[in-house]
């Protein structure tokens, strides 16, 4: 029988086969501290990918239970929404027993939902999302909603044809990353803040706000050099980086972060991440992969 981490190596490339390995294990059923990832697998291929919203909520309730992490609880909520079922919406909020509970659960609809709505829409979304959420006081699920919105606004980023000269959009990708940055450093670690850098650095680059994307990345960075080591955030910060001296006008500043950055990612011998920077180095470089 397939375990949870074999599910979550293979959900991508074997959705229906994952489908019936997750309806195994939720009827079997995995410690408590499993179930939020069981959960939100169950919703990303069973909900997401093949439809089934209704089936989805179905295994999950079973799963839900006074001793899981609220994690299982608010996917329990994102899947209740999407199969229409609002008194679930509402006792799985009352069960999160969160200020935050609301947009928590609403920034995981969103997720599942963000790559199947137009642009502007989506953007709109997280738009009034990111208006629940600035100025409340942190609370438990603080590191929920900093995930959240890290994963819309780079679905966002993403997204291709995407109209970045559109103002929503632009408006909803920079709110999102700085609030994201701003979530971080209330709860997350330094690789969480670190990351939050990398992602406002991406979205003001995107934007052709190379000021900022040259802060940022540096940001990013003088984390990493203060805290320890983090080679495969420093070569695609330094990707960012040169993104932004080219875009300021800096050759020099270009050439000493990208070469930099060349030098890290030659020694990277995974093929996914050989594949990811290549395409990020063709985006931050003009062009021009590093590989």
């Amino acid at each position: 029988m397939s375990t949870l981490a074999d599910l979550m190596r293979d959900h991508d490339a074997d959705p229906e086969g994952t489908a019936i390995g997750l309806r195994t294990l939720a009827g079997d059923g995995v410690p408590a501290a499993d179930r939020p990832r069981l959960c939100w697998l169950i919703n990303h291929v069973i909900g997401e990918k093949l439809g089934g919203w209704a089936e989805a909520l179905a295994l999950i309730k079973p799963l839900c239970s006074a001793d899981v992490p609220a994690g299982a609880w608010r996917q329990l909520g994102v899947a209740a929404w999407l199969a229409g079922d609002a008194l679930t919406v509402w006792e799985a909020e009352a069960r999160l027993g969160d200020a935050q509970a609301g947009v928590a659960i609403r920034l995981g609809v969103l997720e599942r939902l963000v790559e199947a709505v137009p642009g502007p829409r989506a953007a709109a979304a997280l738009s009034q999302c990111l208006a629940l959420i600035d100025g409340a006081p942190p609370g438990g699920l603080t590191p929920m909603l900093a995930a959240s919105v890290n994963n819309v606004v780079s679905a966002l980023l993403e997204r291709e044809g995407a109209d970045f000269a559109e103002p929503g959009l632009r408006a909803a990708l920079t709110a999102g990353a700085a609030l994201c940055r701003v979530l971080w450093g209330r709860a997350g670690s330094w690789v969480n803040q670190e990351r939050a850098d990398y992602l406002v650095a991406l979205v003001a680059n995107q934007l052709g706000d190379y000021a900022a994307g040259r802060e940022a990345a540096r940001s990013g960075l003088a984390l990493i050099a203060a805290h320890g080591v983090e080679e495969v955030d420093r070569a695609f910060l330094l990707l960012e980086l040169a993104r932004a001296e080219r875009g300021l006008g800096f050759e020099a500043g270009f050439e000493a972060a990208r070469d930099a950055a060349l030098v890290i990612a030659a020694g990277f011998m995974e093929d996914w991440l050989v594949r990811w920077v290549a395409a990020r180095s063709a985006v931050a470089l003009g062009g021009c992969a590093i590989f």
